[in-house]
Parts: C-alpha cells; sequence; structure tokens
C-alpha cells in the first residue's frame, strides 16, 4: 500500500481556511483520487509549543499506480481547488507502507 502525505507548513502570512479544507477540498480530493483512506490532523497548540503544521492529509492508496494514473488525469483541477483555500506551498511526502 501507498501512502501520501500533504503538509501545510504554518508559514506566517499565508492564508489557509480550514473551513473550505474539511467542508470541500477533502470531498474533492476523495473524488478525483478514490484513496482507500483519507485522514486529516489539523495542528493544535499543546505543552507550550505550536505544531509547525497547520494540517496533515493522509491518504492511503492500493498501488502507486493507482495514484499516478489518478494524480495526473486530475492534477490541474486539484492544483486549481487548492487555491482556493490556501497560498501555502505543501510539502508531499509519498511511501510505501510497511508493517511493524
Amino acid at each position: 500500500m501507498i501512502r501520501v502525505m500533504i503538509l501545510y507548513p504554518r508559514t506566517e502570512g499565508k492564508k489557509f481556511d480550514k473551513e473550505y479544507y474539511l467542508s470541500s477540498h477533502i470531498g474533492f480530493i476523495k473524488e478525483k483520487l478514490e484513496p482507500l483512506s483519507a485522514e486529516i490532523e489539523l495542528g493544535v497548540s499543546a505543552m507550550g509549543m505550536e505544531s509547525p503544521y497547520i494540517a496533515v492529509t493522509h491518504l492511503t492508496f492500493k498501488s502507486l499506480q493507482h495514484l499516478a494514473g489518478k494524480y495526473f488525469m486530475n492534477m490541474h483541477d486539484l492544483t486549481e481547488d487548492q487555491d482556493k483555500f490556501t497560498n501555502i506551498k505543501p510539502v508531499y511526502q509519498v511511501g510505501e507502507m510497511q508493517e511493524a
């Protein structure tokens, strides 16, 4: 299985519309990319520390081929929708899942 992490760094002066992200963008990602699962972490302040990320999305796919096919077919639409809620340049991590 493949997991994609999309990390949105907390960056001063940048915008991130959490309401749009949760109510529209995640559904749009699920429709276009068809992941097996999608989980969202919203960064919080805890123990006197602020999270370095506003949000982190975890998407799981059955294969890299599935991800690549769906992503390249929808790349323009995904980028266009992302521009509606943030001007932060996300960090992407694509990894192969291994059992511990």
